[in-house]
């Protein structure tokens, strides 16, 4: 009976799906390619390798997920063989070169084995590139070489930096690798390229030519990356944008998005380090979004001072510096990029004028530098030239539920009185190091009618955290922390 009973089950089970299936087809080719793109993305590389084996269609999807996107993560991971055998399979099959659509590559000022084969099959476009006086050929060098292959690259994350092992005799030879410190080198473009190069030079490389992100990670940016047809730059560290030789240079009539990390102290009245940052918004004609992430840590901003009790920093002196922009400017963001020791934003004054941002349409902003550490309507801007006028959408971060309860309650007033009338959305961002927590923010709601108020009026009303302090209890609808906070008071009385 009971192999009876499998038998019947086997003979159901086909008779179910048999119409489904049919051995003479083959369903993977039916399949469109988009389905097969987006299950080969979940693959690790290894995996996406062991798909090129498989079949043609296969081996095209595995070489496209492969090499569409390119990274070395850090210089530590540039060791001495990885950028002449990244580079010998563009050279060497161009059609693969075309898939190349993002790099991300920090090469050292080094010396690299280049075999005679590989140099020689340069193409001639690629050996003008070359130093003419050069017995040797460094990793920068190859790097520069790489970017003549990849016409049809689009984001590129470069750092050229100093070889940190080229030591002084008073250097440490005991020094480990995670030790060493990489500095950047103060002429990129040079150091890519063998020579100087201007904007007409920068253009001829096939590999610059479609770029539309560039993101920098060093020191001195050359005003010709900015020539480039970029939509967005992105600098990090301790990078700034040089000015031009010729003043009448501008930049690309294309590049729309600006981002920076930048250190704190450019909030104080008496800082001239950031001076580039007016100069260079000056010049972008189109600017319409400008983000830029506060920092202090030493190791990566230097040692600079930071707004203190005795030395206070203004969000009005940020304002000022982008005043150049404020007719384009449709996206603002100003946040701390480190969120280990944010003290510093206790000493920072609110910003009072926004009002002249006619086209600023959403704001991301720490209420910090919004509102102050505790807002009083009677010691603070009025909200009138405080908020640009057109503003649609508004995002608080590391919010106090004090402040922020009480600030609504004077927004509501103007906005039933034809006040920013085009805001359509309040998202407010809990924090866990600055800020009250989401717990207080989310199970006090309903002891502030201001939340109904605000959502009667038309302004949608959110409350946030970051998917990394997700709380499974949250999904509890008995859970209440205030409900055991109680508790134990209780206990402790």
């Amino acid at each position: 009976m009971t192999g009876t009973h499998f038998q019947e089950a086997e003979e159901e089970e086909t008779t179910d799906i048999g119409p489904l299936i049919d051995s003479l087809k083959c369903y993977i080719k039916r399949c469109p390619n988009e389905i097969l793109f987006a299950v080969a993305d979940y693959l690790y590389l290894e995996d996406q390798l062991d798909l090129c084996l498989v079949s043609r269609l296969f081996k095209y999807i595995g070489q496209d997920r492969i090499y569409r996107e390119i990274q070395l993560r850090r210089p530590l991971d540039s060791y001495v063989k990885t950028i002449p055998c990244l580079l010998r399979t563009p050279s060497s099959q161009p059609h693969l070169a075309k898939i190349v659509k993002s790099l991300q590559i920090f090469p050292i000022s080094r010396e690299v084995q280049f075999d005679l084969a590989d140099f020689l099959s340069m193409p001639f476009g690629a050996l003008s590139l070359l130093p003419a006086e050069s017995y040797f050929i460094n990793e920068p060098i190859l790097t520069g070489y790489l970017l003549t292959l990849l016409r049809g690259l689009r984001r590129l994350d470069i750092g050229v930096y100093l070889d940190p092992y080229d030591r002084n005799e008073d250097d440490d030879p005991y020094e480990e690798p995670w030790e060493v410190v990489y500095q950047p080198v103060s002429h990129p473009l040079s150091h890519l390229f063998g020579r100087e190069m201007g904007d007409k030079d920068l253009h001829a490389i096939p590999g610059l030519q479609n770029l539309r992100e560039l993101c920098f990670r060093g020191q001195r940016v050359q005003w010709e990356w900015l020539t480039l047809p970029l939509q967005r730059i992105h600098l990090y560290d301790k990078a700034y944008i040089m000015s031009p030789a010729d003043g009448s240079v501008r930049a690309s009539k294309t590049l729309k998005s600006i981002e920076v990390d930048i250190h704190c102290s450019i909030l104080m009245p008496q800082s001239r380090d950031f001076d580039w940052l007016p100069a260079t918004l000056r010049k972008v004609d189109n600017l319409e979004e400008f983000e830029i992430g506060f920092g202090h840590g030493n190791s990566i901003y230097g040692y600079r001072s930071r707004p203190t009790r005795t030395q206070y920093g203004h969000g009005d002196i940020l304002v000022k510096s982008m005043a150049t922009a404020s007719s384009t400017l449709n996206f603002l963001l100003a946040l701390p990029v480190e969120e280990d020791d944010m003290s510093y934003l206790d000493y920072i004054e609110p910003v009072t004028n926004l009002r002249h941002f006619t086209k600023l349409k959403h704001v991301a902003i720490c209420q910090d530098i919004l509102l102050g550490k505790q807002y009083e309507q009677s010691n603070s801007a009025p909200i009138t030239s405080m908020l640009p006028p057109n503003l649609q959408r508004l995002e608080i971060w590391y919010p106090t539920v004090a402040a922020v309860t009480r600030w609504l309650q004077q927004l509501l007033a103007l906005f039933n009185g034809g006040y920013l009338t085009s805001l359509e959305e309040i998202s407010i961002h809990a924090g866990t190091c600055r800020g009250d927590d989401y717990e207080k923010f989310s199970y006090t709601k309903h002891m502030f009618p201001i939340w109904d108020q605000i959502c009667d009026a038309g302004i949608n009303v959110g409350i946030y955290v970051s998917d990394g302090y997700l709380n499974p209890d949250w999904e509890d609808e008995e859970y209440d922390p205030l409900a055991l906070d109680i508790v134990q008071h209780l206990t402790l009385e």
